[in-house]
């Protein structure tokens, strides 16, 4: 789940930026900065992505951030497309940034597929130190003589 809502939020930054360039070539009736900060915005949001993928702390707030920057600009870029606000469009938006939220929620309450355990004893595919000597030895073989071996 963490990987679908990883690429999401990249989806969603990429066609965003994407609207933005547009905006800033002309092909779409936007102001500059709109364009500008669609651009931002997007690129911020597809930078989260990988970080909330990795579960790193404070990329879903940042994510979180971008998208409600980018619902913001839609309120804005709905008067220069339809010359009003189109609540159906802003409504399709907001579900969809909730539910890649929640995608991302859900699946970092569930236990990790991989949990951090430390490696069995003696190391990889047995290899590396021995066990540890047993509590109260020196670590000496016992049958071996005290001293130096002369009597």
């Amino acid at each position: 789940m963490l990987t679908v809502a990883a690429f999401g939020l990249a989806g969603y930054g990429i066609y965003s930026a994407g609207l933005g360039l547009a905006a800033l070539a002309g092909a779409v009736p936007l102001d500059w900065w709109a364009g500008a900060a669609l651009i931002g915005f997007g690129l911020l949001l597809v930078l989260s992505a990988p970080f909330v993928r990795v579960r790193f702390p404070g990329s879903l707030a940042l994510a979180i951030g971008a998208m409600l920057a980018l619902q913001a600009l839609s309120l804005h870029n709905d008067y220069h497309f339809y010359g009003r606000i189109v609540p159906a469009f802003q409504a399709a938006r907001g579900v969809f940034a909730g539910l890649l939220v929640l995608l991302v929620v859900v699946s970092q309450a569930l236990p990790d597929p991989l949990p951090d355990e430390a490696p069995p004893r003696g190391g990889a595919a047995g290899l590396g130190d021995p066990d540890p000597p047993a509590e109260g030895t020196s670590g000496r073989d016992a049958r071996a003589p005290e001293g130096n071996g002369r009597g």
